[in-house]
């Protein structure tokens, strides 16, 4: 085992903050109170953006939920009127669907990223105004018209939400950066006037990290992403068509 005064997780970094607010910058050297002052806007800035980054990941599943949602209303209405495209005998005209479709079958589409969902059908929309002969049942295609319309719709806010979260993302990594350079900076101040690393960690509560015999662990349980311990959100079919 060994130790380190360096935070690598969110709840090392609250660590740091909770030393922080316990130092008495008055009963400290001036140079260790100086740093102590210094570092305390970045740390008011990384808490900041930690904060932003949670509130624009809410956000963001709660849009990747609503999305869902429309997805499965609007497989259900797909699939419901594709089956009603029928040629004079009553047969499926599926090479006709899916040349409208850009080379896929209904059953194809319902698998593919929401924002081609949502491109695909309305190609078959337009090309639906041309060829009436394959329009279907009127009911179940407006049904398919209101449904790719929530989707487009709420594919819109998923993709938005998911641009915001992906921004906060890199301003937290750029906080969380700062935050550890000068920690880093606060902590050799304290270890040159209070005279030794030991008695700096009497006030920066040092962190225990295994020793390198430890079994390794599986390529996908690696460290962990400095910035994304506990508001890392993990990638999704709805982020994949947000890109």
């Amino acid at each position: 085992m060994t130790t380190t005064t360096r935070p690598r997780t969110h709840a090392e970094r609250d660590a740091c903050i909770a030393a922080l607010d316990d130092l008495a910058t008055t009963a400290l050297a001036p140079l260790a109170a100086a740093a102590v002052t210094a570092f305390r806007p970045v740390a008011e800035r990384y808490t900041a953006a930690r904060s932003a980054h949670r509130a624009v990941s809410a956000t963001r599943d709660e849009a990747a939920a609503s999305t869902q949602r429309a997805d499965a209303a609007f497989d259900r209405a797909l699939r419901c009127w594709s089956v009603t495209v029928v040629d004079a005998d009553g047969r499926p005209v599926r090479s006709d669907l899916a040349a409208m479709l850009g080379g896929v079958t209904p059953a194809q589409l319902a698998k593919l990223p929401y924002r081609q969902e949502v491109v695909r059908t309305g190609d078959l929309l337009v090309q639906l105004e041309r060829r009436p002969s394959l329009s279907g049942d009127p009911a179940r295609l407006a049904d398919l018209i209101a449904a790719h319309r929530t989707l487009a719709s709420e594919t819109d806010a998923l993709e938005a939400a998911t641009r915001l979260e992906r921004g906060a993302g890199t301003r937290l990594k750029l906080a969380v950066t700062q935050f550890d350079r000068e920690w880093g900076k606060l902590v050799k101040a304290l270890e040159l006037t209070l005279g030794a690393p030991k008695q700096a960690r009497g006030c920066c509560r040092p962190f225990v990290r295994p020793g390198k015999r430890r079994v390794a662990a599986p390529a996908d349980a690696a460290a962990e992403p400095a910035c994304t311990v506990d508001d890392e959100v993990p990638a999704t079919d709805a982020e994949t068509a947000a890109a």
